[in-house]
């Protein structure tokens, strides 16, 4: 929040919308696109009418939204500090990840956290 103050209000709301664009909506596109082609068989509790079309279509408008203020001057600045809150956050996730032995950074011996006692392993009712 203190850093927040050497700047303009404007440039803050910009900022944090494009990087709500890439972190929300764009993603969520790509995520559908990727699970419906990884997942076919995987249950739908509804259907998209002329799919991909409205996925692709609603991606490329929410990426010209993003791309809009580069055409401003000094829009190029609003971009990378969105780029540059998504790795932030990507990277302090990582961090977390590591220290709690969370996915992605489970052991290889089904999936189980290294520090994971042996008695949490067996199920309910045996000794």
């Amino acid at each position: 929040m203190i850093v927040a103050c050497f700047f303009d209000l404007v440039q803050i709301i910009t900022a944090l919308m494009l990087a709500r664009i890439l972190s929300m909506f764009v993603a969520q596109i790509i995520g559908l696109l990727i699970y419906r082609n990884q997942r076919p068989d995987a249950p739908r509790p509804f259907r998209m009418w002329l799919y991909p079309l409205p996925a692709l279509f609603a991606l490329a408008g929410w990426l010209g939204v993003f791309v809009t203020p580069a055409l401003q001057p000094h829009g190029w600045q609003y971009m990378a500090y969105a780029f540059g809150t998504i790795g932030v956050g990507f990277v302090a996730y990582l961090v977390l990840a590591r220290t709690k032995h969370e996915w992605p950074f489970l052991s290889s011996e089904g999936d189980v956290p290294p520090d994971t006692p042996a008695t949490a392993l067996q199920p309910e009712g045996s000794v």
